[in-house]
């Protein structure tokens, strides 16, 4: 897990103070600008739940990764009527509403939206909801790492797929913390 000192410093050469690396290899460290910061932000896609219940708790989550990395923009793609909700987390950058109702597959719908997020260009992708739609989206994106609990045959789907342990996550909001884990 890298800490915050990890994050605020990049490994240069010929800058900075030396630091005693890997192996007794000295690497040279210097101070991110917040420029540096600002301009590599991470960009975050989560794909929210259905039901208000559930997004109320998807909050924890996005705390956990806004705590983890301040400068992370998360975008939440989810119902319409999740709108408003969505508007009063201040961790959340943006919402994007998806065109379909719950248990509709839509796929031409699922695809365009898709299409149209590609050019956010998202680090990652995080399917909270378990389904094979949900994770439709991301994948025609084209968002590398997607991540989200095995279900619904979404191998191929998700390339960070996590097994769901019932028995340590028997709670939702602890199933949705979990993958904002490493």
């Amino acid at each position: 897990m890298r800490t915050r000192a990890d994050r605020d410093t990049i490994p240069r050469r010929g800058f900075g103070k030396p630091d005693a690396g890997i192996a007794g290899k000295v690497f040279f460290r210097k101070k991110r600008s917040q420029l540096d910061l600002m301009l590599n932000a991470q960009k975050l896609l989560v794909v929210g739940p259905s039901w208000i219940g559930d997004m109320v708790m998807a909050q924890s989550l996005f705390k956990l990764l806004k705590q983890r990395e301040p400068e992370t923009k998360i975008d939440v793609l989810a119902p319409a009527w999740s709108e408003p909700l969505l508007a009063r987390m201040p961790e959340v950058h943006r919402s994007i509403t998806i065109p379909v109702t719950h248990g509709e597959l839509a796929l031409g719908k699922r695809i365009a939206v898709g299409r149209r997020l590609r050019n956010e260009h998202y680090q990652q992708a995080i399917v909270m909801p378990r389904s094979l739609k949900s994770a439709l989206a991301p994948f025609f994106a084209g968002i590398s790492v997607r991540t989200g609990f095995k279900g619904e045959w979404r191998y191929g789907l998700l390339t960070d797929i996590r097994r769901l342990d019932k028995v340590s996550l028997d709670q939702t909001v602890k199933r949705f913390l979990s993958l904002g884990l490493e």
